[in-house]
């Protein structure tokens, strides 16, 4: 059976990225968090739809 929900760290885990991103990104508003306390949770389809709208092209980096 698949998660439902992950916590901050989980969505962290399941993405590759660390938590310090996701919390920006739910800071912004990028991704929508749902608190049944007083901790985050990310729903599943949550986190497909953010990995989805980042962009496919790598960014440059400046030298």
């Amino acid at each position: 059976m698949s998660e439902i929900a992950y916590s901050v760290k989980g969505a962290a885990a399941t993405t590759g990225l660390s938590g310090t991103v996701i919390r920006d990104q739910i800071n912004s508003g990028l991704i929508e968090a749902r608190y049944p306390n007083s901790k985050a949770i990310i729903e599943h389809c949550e986190l497909v739809r953010w990995v989805k709208s980042l962009p496919t092209d790598k960014p440059e980096v400046g030298r």
